[in-house]
């Protein structure tokens, strides 16, 4: 079954690629240059067609236009879909194994199933969040504080402490300056 159907998609591919070499339309803006055999895999396995390289008049830019009206990227050896069921099988195995899963009947290195996922890239998403208000100064203040302590879990356990009976914590905050309250302001004449 899964020869028949990548027959069938070869046939059409050449077909679609015959249309375009026997096209009105594409000879008035390009020449036919030459054909090459692109092999292509697939989650049905790997197809081989034939494509046309056509050269633009105007520029000489050489181009498959056959690749670009499928969606084939240049230079691509394997469809989208093989890529997306590498990556599936990757999240859940090994390397290897993702690359003789995911296809039937062909293997794929694990080096390039590395590959693929090293090219992944993961667009991050912020959390859309109100604008932030600006502060002219921010002040950050450290200090230090003796907390008397009787016994951390029964009583004389703290014996061999530095601070005998006493715990020194750590701390810092951070705010935006003093602002003056209505009495304040009287008492310094503003």
């Amino acid at each position: 079954m899964l020869k028949l159907r990548r027959n069938l998609v070869e046939e059409t591919l050449e077909k679609l690629d015959e249309m375009l070499c026997t096209s009105g339309k594409r000879s008035q803006k390009w020449n036919i240059e030459n054909t090459v055999r692109k092999s292509l895999l697939t989650t049905m396995g790997m197809i081989e067609y034939k494509k046309t390289c056509f050269e633009e008049k105007k520029n000489g830019r050489h181009r498959y236009l056959l690749d670009e009206v499928m969606g084939i990227k240049l230079h691509a050896r394997m469809t989208e879909d093989v890529e997306v069921k590498i990556l599936e099988e990757a999240v859940e195995t090994s390397y290897e194994k993702a690359g003789s899963k995911a296809v039937r009947n062909e293997k794929i290195s694990r080096q390039t199933v590395k590959n693929k996922i090293e090219k992944l890239e993961i667009p991050i998403e912020r959390e859309k969040s109100e604008k932030k208000r600006e502060v002219k100064y921010l002040y950050v203040e450290a200090d230090e504080a003796h907390v008397s302590l009787q016994y951390k879990e029964k009583r004389g356990d703290l014996k061999g402490k530095k601070y005998k009976g006493c715990e020194l914590a750590k701390v810092v905050y951070v705010h935006e300056g003093k602002r003056e309250g209505k009495k304040q302001a009287e008492n310094r004449g503003l």
